[in-house]
């Protein structure tokens, strides 16, 4: 198998591959990255962070429990001692803003999932317990050396290089497949934005979005407080210490990292990007992109922030939220990366997940593919990397070691076949 790509989507394919490949099979992976883990100028680097298995109106996100308990398994797997953590449980306040997110938090909270979210009514504020904060670039490099420590004898080369065509790769994929004799080879596009670039047909857009990194010993942030006790909110003021929990609200955030050092605010969206945007706004300087999210971000990320800490009533007075009041200083450093966007469904953003067929790949590569090569392609998270990345990818991977072929996934996919998908999933978290 050739992976094109190492962020999110590539480490759990690859993660599951290795894992799981029986002593019979003979599996060898190399991989290909232009960032050496996927970390560099995709959205697995601009990452705020946030796992957790709802949406924003505290409905459950599509296959949002069996991946968030795919990834509890991989951290499980891959957590290294005497390291600074890529993950902690943390919980996540979300501050309703309007009438409707008030109702709809409190519908989640006390009739729909009232063993897993607290609606605090007189803060307007929903409490997710179990949900968690992330390093995702830590995370993916994570993985990257638990398989090399465990799996050297699968994870067989690995290049940091641009990838141009599909037709280059393929052209690689049948030396590499030549000199071990493998019966059936893989191409796996994996890339995330650059997918698109890869294959013109595959039905993403792109989204470009800042995010600027805060030192956590410069934000004023106040101890989380509910307005009643719950079972839920036991013990949550005194282990969660002041700026340890994630806040949403007002179309912003504000993310501490695991280790406690920084905390992540954004974020800007840029819609219905073109190619050459794209490559534009990655060609930035440091400079300018930090100026480009200083500029957008200050003060979405200060409102939020101090409405948190009761402090609205400075705001209403005129008085701005810039002017000493202490909650924002400057920011370390400006993240910016660029999403794949998945066409929306009634499921909502469902990745693409697929297998192009041959006659169709040999049009695409625009030369002779040799029969007993296949190509899939993983991408199209969006803003879900995080919970779904690795229940599709264990689906796909499992897939791929039985020999079966790979369910497309996208809007155009029936419901029937999503709702086997979903049945799949929980089958495979259940046997854990």
């Amino acid at each position: 198998m050739h992976l094109v790509g190492f962020g999110l989507a590539g480490a759990a394919l690859a993660f599951y591959l290795c894992e799981r490949a029986s002593q019979s099979q003979r599996l060898t992976i190399s991989v290909v990255d232009s960032a050496g883990a996927g970390c560099a100028g995709g959205a697995t680097h601009a990452s705020a962070g946030i796992l957790h298995p709802f949406t924003p109106r505290g409905r459950k996100i599509w296959l949002g429990d069996e991946g968030l308990i795919c990834m509890r398994e991989i951290l499980g797997v891959i957590s290294e001692k005497d390291s600074s953590p890529v993950a902690r449980r943390s919980g996540l306040l979300r501050l309703a803003t309007t009438d409707r997110e008030a109702a709809d938090y409190a519908a989640a909270a006390t009739q729909m999932y009232p063993q897993q979210l607290y609606w605090d009514a007189a803060r307007s504020q929903l409490y997710i317990p179990d949900a968690w904060v992330v390093d995702a670039p830590a995370y993916v490099r994570a993985i990257r050396r638990y398989l090399e420590r465990n799996h050297s004898d699968k994870l067989t080369l690995w290049e940091t290089r641009e990838v141009r065509s599909v037709a280059d790769e393929c052209r690689r994929l049948q030396s590499l497949a030549e000199a071990s004799c493998a019966a059936v080879t893989f191409l796996v596009i994996a890339a995330g934005a650059s997918s698109r670039l890869l294959i013109p047909s595959l039905p993403l857009t792109w989204c470009g979005g800042h995010n600027l990194v805060f030192r956590s010993q410069d934000l004023t942030w106040p101890s989380p407080e509910f307005a009643a006790a719950s079972t839920l909110t036991a013990g949550f003021s005194s282990t969660s210490a002041p700026g340890s929990v994630p806040l949403i609200g007002h179309g912003s955030y504000l993310v501490p990292t695991p280790d406690g050092t920084r905390v992540i605010g954004g974020a800007t969206k840029e819609y219905g990007m073109t190619a050459t945007e794209v490559l534009k706004a990655q060609s930035r300087s440091p400079s300018e992109q930090m100026a480009r999210a200083t500029s957008a971000l200050r003060q979405p990320l200060s409102a939020l922030l101090g409405r948190y800490a009761n402090l609205a009533e400075r705001y209403a007075a005129g008085e701005s939220p810039l002017s000493n009041t202490g909650i924002l200083r400057d920011p370390l450093e400006a993240l910016y990366g660029v999403r794949a966007l998945p066409p929306r469904s009634a499921l909502g953003a469902v990745p693409l997940l697929g297998e192009i067929q041959h006659e169709a790949l040999s049009m695409l590569a625009s030369t002779s593919i040799p029969e007993n090569t296949r190509v899939l392609y993983f991408t199209g998270l969006g803003s879900r990397g995080l919970i779904h990345h690795g229940i599709i990818g264990r689906l796909a991977a499992d897939a791929v070691l039985r020999g079966e072929s790979v369910v497309s996934l996208g809007s155009v996919a029936s419901p029937t076949v999503l709702s086997s998908v979903r049945r799949a999933a929980a089958a495979a978290v259940a046997a854990s």
